[in-house]
């Protein structure tokens, strides 16, 4: 339900900027972080929150976000 939405509102963030860092900062650094990112994210998600936490649906947004920039570096191919 909810945790689904924001899932995807947070990768539709992510996918928007992807590009974007891709461009600022290398395809190659920003997918490097942007995996250690999602590591983190989903490795602290898992391990300290319960879906009935407060901070459960913003870290669901954070996971969403940084999972998908990748997608977003793939449409960046001007090197």
């Amino acid at each position: 339900g909810l945790a689904q939405v924001v899932t995807a509102s947070g990768a539709v963030v992510g996918t928007l900027i992807g590009g974007w860092l891709a461009h600022a900062a290398g395809r190659r650094t920003t997918y490097f972080f942007v995996s250690l990112l999602t590591l983190a994210a989903n490795f602290s998600m898992y391990m300290f929150l319960t879906p009935t936490s407060a901070m459960f649906l913003p870290a669901v947004f954070v996971v969403g976000l940084v999972s998908t920039v990748y997608y977003g570096c793939l449409l960046y191919t001007s090197d």
